[in-house]
C-alpha cells in the first residue's frame, strides 16, 4: 500500500487523502510530536510507510546496531582530523582511530547482540578511515558551528515547500565558505552504498541520497552539493546538480505524509489504516 506519493488521487486505506487545510496539518503535525520533515525522514516513509510509523508517530528506537556504531566512529575519526591544521595532521590518524574505537567498543555493551556484526564492522571503521582521510589531507579546518542537540557541530539549514505545513531541512557534516560536504554511504549511519553504473562504469547515487542532497541544494541556494563516500576499498566525492523532478518528489511525499497524519491525532487510528505486513 503507498499512500499516494506521486499519484493523482492518494488514498490510505478507505481514506481519502488531499482533504485538510494547512491549520489542520499544522495541529495533526504537533499531535504526533513532528516539527519538521527531513530527508531521512521521508526516504524511509518512501521505503516503508509501518516503519515509518513506528519511529515518527510512535517514537519507537531500535538498540544502537553495529552498522551505526560504525558510522559514528568513522565520523568521528574525520571531524577529529579536520579539526587539526592541515600541517599537524599527518600522523594522527593511529590516535584518532584509537579513540574512535574505544567508543565503538561501549556502544557494543549496551547495543544489539549481533556479535559476528560488531566484529566484522569494528574492523571496517580503520579500513573506511584510511580511504576517507587522504581526501581530506588538504582541506582547511571547516567552520565550527554551535553544537546541536546531539553534540555535534552541524550546521542546520532548511527549506520551506509550498503549501507545506512544516519546513523541511538537516544538518550539513562539514561547512568552508558556503561550500557543504555530506557523508554518507559506510560513513554514515544511515548512509546507502554507492550503485555502479554498468554502462558507463560510473557512480549511481542511491536516490534516498539524492532526496537528501536536493533538499540541501535548496536550502543552501546552491546549484550543486557534494555527497562523499566511502567504503572499506575505496572512498569518492560525488557533486549532485539541482533537480526539479526530484523536488517535486520531495513535495509530493511530503503534502502525502502530511495529509495521512491528519486523516486522525490518534496514532492507533492511524495504525489501523495501514496493511498488514506482506511476508
Amino acid at each position: 500500500m503507498t499512500i499516494g506519493f506521486g499519484m493523482s488521487q492518494p488514498k490510505c486505506g478507505g481514506h481519502a487523502l488531499g482533504k485538510a487545510t494547512e491549520a489542520e496539518r499544522k495541529k495533526a503535525l504537533d499531535a504526533h510530536g513532528i516539527r519538521s520533515w527531513s530527508p531521512s525522514n521521508i526516504g524511509l516513509a518512501k521505503t516503508c510507510l509501518s516503519t515509518w510509523c513506528a519511529k515518527y508517530v510512535f517514537k519507537l528506537r531500535d538498540r544502537t546496531g553495529a552498522a551505526m556504531a560504525r558510522g559514528n566512529a568513522v565520523e568521528a575519526i574525520i571531524r577529529g582530523y579536520l579539526a587539526l591544521a592541515p600541517s599537524e595532521r599527518e600522523g594522527s590518524e593511529d590516535e584518532l582511530i584509537a579513540a574512535a574505537l574505544a567508543e565503538f567498543d561501549l556502544a557494543e555493551l549496551n547495543g544489539n547482540p549481533e556479535p559476528d556484526k560488531w566484529v566484522k564492522e569494528r574492523k571496517n571503521v580503520e579500513k573506511i578511515a584510511q580511504q576517507m582521510l587522504p581526501k581530506f589531507a588538504e582541506y582547511p579546518v571547516p567552520t565550527w558551528h554551535p553544537p546541536n542537540r546531539f553534540g555535534k557541530h552541524e550546521k542546520y539549514v532548511e527549506t520551506q515547500i509550498e503549501g507545506a505545513a512544516a519546513a523541511i531541512g538537516g544538518f550539513t557534516d562539514f561547512d568552508w565558505d558556503g561550500a557543504s560536504v555530506q557523508l554518507t554511504g559506510d560513513a554514515k549511519t544511515r548512509g546507502s552504498a554507492l550503485l555502479k553504473d554498468k554502462a558507463t562504469g560510473g557512480w549511481i547515487v542511491p536516490y534516498n541520497n539524492r532526496l537528501q542532497f536536493e533538499v540541501y541544494i535548496r536550502a543552501l541556494g546552491n546549484r550543486e552539493f557534494r555527497g562523499f563516500y566511502g567504503w572499506p576499498s575505496g572512498s569518492a566525492f560525488l557533486r549532485v546538480e539541482r533537480s526539479e523532478e526530484v523536488w517535486r518528489d520531495v513535495q509530493r511525499t511530503v503534502h502525502a505524509l502530511e495529509q495521512f497524519l491528519a486523516i486522525s491525532h490518534d496514532k492507533e487510528e492511524l495504525l489501523a489504516l495501514l496493511p498488514p505486513p506482506d511476508f
